[in-house]
């Protein structure tokens, strides 16, 4: 991946065909979650994300080749990220009613990942990021207060470890170089395939009886995460930090668990209590911090 630093941005401002992008990428990770609840409810969870990265290693086949050097890191993300991340995911995604939750808690991911910044790698907080990451926490707990997201604690819980692996993934990508999204999505499509079609076969194998009967939308909703969530949102991802600043780029994002939490009010049919409204928007405000702050701090 060519390094940013090095990038001359052609402008502050963002044009209005790649604020189209943008809409494109934000609804394509927003969705995710409703799109993967339906994946999960006609087949298995950890069988339906063994199938996601076996479409992603097929369609990125491409862009597979040796990274010398980086071998070892890319399998260790592939195998955190693709394999244990996802899994936890789609099983979090089987066992909750309601998404529009699961989709705020994932936004703690960006206060996890600073603190494990500087716990792992000796990187220094300041007042407006230690605000932000309170800020994100007081959301959560808010959150904790929702008695929807309390009848679905098992799943909250479940779907934080998911969120913790991640964070600690992105700690790994941090210090990655040399490697673009598109081989590094092939990498973690490759090494996570089969791990994750042993794990099904070892703990779902009594439901696979089921996956013949299994709704078409079920199969086109684990093509759609593998295609457009997993390749086309990081391609346009790296195509927008590429062209533009990341302090002009970063706060779009929040856009993401927005749609998440619109889609699943209104095609799962997800009450929107005033716990989730109030710790949504607290916990995004302090992400927004967060980003901003190590935007600026980047540029």
């Amino acid at each position: 991946m060519t390094d940013i630093a090095q990038q001359s941005p052609a402008e502050d401002s963002i044009a209005v065909k790649d604020l189209g992008l943008i809409l494109v990428m934000n609804v394509a990770w927003g969705s995710n979650f409703v799109v993967s609840k339906f994946a999960v409810t006609e087949l298995p969870p950890i069988f339906s994300a063994a199938v996601r990265f076996l479409i992603v290693a097929v369609l990125c086949l491409p862009w597979l080749k040796p990274l010398y050097g980086r071998m070892r890191a890319v399998l260790t993300i592939g195998l955190l990220m693709g394999f244990l991340h996802f899994a936890l995911l789609f099983m979090a995604l089987r066992m909750s009613e309601k998404v529009s939750g699961l989709a705020i808690i994932a936004q703690l991911g960006v206060p996890i990942s600073v603190i494990m910044a500087v716990v792992l790698l000796g990187e220094r907080v300041g007042v407006k990021r230690l605000s932000g990451i309170t800020l994100a926490f007081v959301g959560a707990i808010v959150l904790g207060f929702d008695p929807v997201i309390f009848d679905d604690l098992d799943a909250v819980s479940v779907m934080l470890v998911s969120v913790i692996i991640m964070s600690y993934c992105a700690i790994l990508m941090r210090k990655l170089t040399g490697v673009s999204p598109l081989e590094l999505q092939a990498w973690i499509g490759l090494s996570s395939f089969l791990p994750l079609f042993a794990l099904s076969a070892g703990v779902e194998w009594k439901e696979y009886a089921s996956i013949p009967e299994a709704a078409w939308t079920g199969w086109l909703a684990v093509f759609y995460t593998a295609s457009v969530s997993s390749i086309v949102a990081h391609a346009i991802n790296f195509y927008l930090i590429q062209r533009y600043p990341i302090s002009a780029v970063a706060p779009y994002s929040l856009l993401a668990p927005v749609i998440g939490v619109l889609t699943s009010v209104w095609f799962l049919g997800d009450a929107i209590t005033w716990q989730l409204l109030i710790g949504g928007v607290i916990t995004l405000a302090g992400v927004l911090i967060i980003t901003m702050r190590g935007a600026a701090t980047k540029a």
